[in-house]
């Protein structure tokens, strides 16, 4: 990746406004990547048994609320990864 591109996936929109067209080119990739880590933290929670960033949930201790955690951090990861394959292979161009 370029530096321009690089620089729109860190800064995001505020970078955008000068160069669009990257920012609608990489904006599939920072799902990828959202969702590639959110399926790596579902994947350690589970291993753990530990979920949450700053009120960690135990799966001993309340094991409704790390169920529903970690199955939401599976979905999210699974739904951002789609949305990659979807904009990437799938949307007629």
């Amino acid at each position: 990746m370029s530096q321009d591109e690089w620089l729109t996936v860190i800064f995001g929109r505020f970078y955008s406004h000068r160069h669009p067209q990257i920012t609608a080119a990489m904006r599939p990739y920072a799902m990828l990547v959202f969702g590639i880590l959110m399926l790596s933290w579902a994947v350690i929670g589970t291993c753990t048994g530990k979920a949450g960033y700053r009120n960690v949930i135990r799966r001993i201790e309340e094991p409704k609320k790390f169920f529903w955690d970690i199955v939401s951090q599976y979905l999210i990861g699974i739904c951002c990864i789609g949305y990659f394959l979807y904009e990437t292979y799938w949307l007629p161009k």
